[in-house]
């Protein structure tokens, strides 16, 4: 009959008693760092899965460029922004006002129309379903 000769993060006086009865155990590779043990409690477990689970999800988007970085206050702009988690955008808008013909290209591209707006600095917002919204904090 063959004996189970491995472990995977489970608490000491478990490996011990098991030990006690298979004999010498050797950990593989994938257990000796115990990465899965995020709450570092010495097993992997229900608390370990809780957090995991909490964090499933979207990640929040990030922008890092809108191209070009002005434009005409009388709108009509074609604005490119780049950055990630794009993927669930659902509205762009410059200084409050919603962009026209909103394309969502790919997780790091988002193109879009700018709307007529007053003379000035313009805050960009990057709206998503799943997140709420992205401010892009250098204005248009």
């Amino acid at each position: 009959m063959n004996k189970l000769r491995s472990f995977h993060c489970v608490a000491p006086f478990l490996v011990v008693l098991v030990a006690s009865l298979l004999g010498p155990m050797v950990a593989p590779a994938s257990a000796q760092g115990c990465a899965s043990d995020i709450n570092g409690d010495g097993e992997v477990n229900a608390a370990d899965l809780s957090q995991v689970l909490s964090d499933w999800g979207y990640c929040p988007g990030e922008v890092t460029s809108v191209t070009p970085p002005q434009g005409s206050y009388l709108g009509g702009q074609i604005i490119t922004i780049t950055g990630s988690g794009l993927s669930a955008t659902t509205a762009v808008t410059v200084g409050g006002n919603a962009c026209t013909n909103l394309q969502v290209l790919s997780p790091t591209l988002v193109k879009a129309v700018t709307p007529a707006g007053a003379v000035g600095e313009a805050a960009i917002a990057v709206v998503t379903a799943i997140v709420g919204f992205r401010v892009l904090r250098a204005p248009f």
